[in-house]
């Protein structure tokens, strides 16, 4: 499936850099404070009062990570609820950073493999514009 960042709407791309956002700040919690530090962020409102299917996903993938989960069960998890949960190209694109995400949190990856992992979906032409969005600086960080 070819994928153009650029078909998405701008209420998509917003949403898809605030999950972004919010990984990538989970990653440094867990970093700073450990990995279940997450505990606290699994458990605000942000995340428990979102019906919003990405929201829900990201809370139990975590929630397997804070429990101690092996990766490579989280990834089966993850990949049989995209396939069960993931109606369109942008849910689906959701889904496959989120779980990259996840992965990268469990196993302590700097937040800036995280960024440029979340870039390399997006695509080389409009990784630039995806990193403003996402408050990444190749250059700060």
């Amino acid at each position: 499936m070819i994928f153009e960042y650029s078909s998405l709407s701008q209420e998509q791309q917003d949403q898809l850099a605030e999950i972004c956002k919010l990984c990538i700040q989970m990653s440094n919690k867990a970093r700073r404070e450990g990995i279940l530090a997450l505990e606290e962020v699994i458990g605000t409102d942000q995340m428990l009062k979102n019906d919003d299917k990405r929201y829900l996903f990201i809370t139990t993938l975590m929630r397997l990570v804070v429990d101690g989960t092996d990766a490579a069960v989280i990834k089966d998890i993850a990949e049989n609820y995209t396939a069960s949960s993931c109606k369109d190209e942008y849910d689906n694109l959701c889904f496959r950073m989120i779980t990259t995400a996840v992965l990268c949190i469990q196993d302590g990856t700097n937040q800036r493999i995280m960024a440029e992992k979340f870039l390399s979906y997006i695509g080389i032409e409009h990784a630039g514009e995806f990193a403003e969005k996402i408050e990444y600086d190749r250059d700060d960080w």
